[in-house]
């Protein structure tokens, strides 16, 4: 199957979920993001915000904020066509919808002046597979952001998002490991 294929395909199953069971899944995989070593350093994480019927790891982010841990989220800069990752500090009132319909940082709040901050990346996807590819929109957003990053990069789905093999190229930035319900 082509990378566009299987990308519609997982998109119209997410489409299907009903709001209690993205809730009640979200819920399961905030906790079990509590127990992934890579996420217990005092370091910034990088998250991101929920499109649609995505997997949310946002009462995770809200717990880790309570805590007083710093959490970035992507910002499209349209000046350099690039983006740049954000602290946050209130979930409720620091968003806007930006690029593509996707709740980005506000544009008065200051970006990251650097990435090795951070200790490890939340990253969406619509399928992944055992070896850690991942399947995004196909817009290359995440690969471009992450190609230089050497910290951990953590896959979040649901369960039936991770199938055996996917189409692989050589700018597919692979997944350390995955987290699911």
């Amino acid at each position: 199957m082509s990378k566009a294929s299987i990308r519609q395909e997982f998109i119209d199953k997410r489409h299907t979920m009903s709001p209690e069971d993205v809730s009640a899944h979200s819920d399961t995989f905030c906790q079990n993001l509590d127990s992934v070593p890579e996420l217990e350093s005092v370091k910034p994480i990088a998250s991101y915000y929920p499109l649609g019927n995505e997997i949310s790891p946002l009462c995770y982010i809200k717990a880790q904020i309570k805590k007083g841990r710093r959490v970035v989220f992507p910002r499209h800069n349209s000046k350099t066509e690039s983006y740049e990752m954000v602290p946050v500090s209130d979930l409720d009132n620091d968003f806007i919808s930006g690029r593509f319909g996707v709740m980005e940082p506000r544009a008065n709040l200051d970006a990251l002046s650097d990435l090795n901050d951070i200790s490890a990346w939340l990253i969406p996807g619509i399928a992944f597979d055992h070896q850690g590819t991942r399947l995004g929109f196909g817009k290359g957003i995440y690969d471009r952001l992450l190609s230089q990053e050497s910290r951990v990069k953590i896959g979040c789905a649901y369960s039936w998002q991770v199938v055996e093999t996917l189409p692989r190229e050589t700018h597919d930035v692979a997944m350390d490991c995955l987290v699911t319900e």
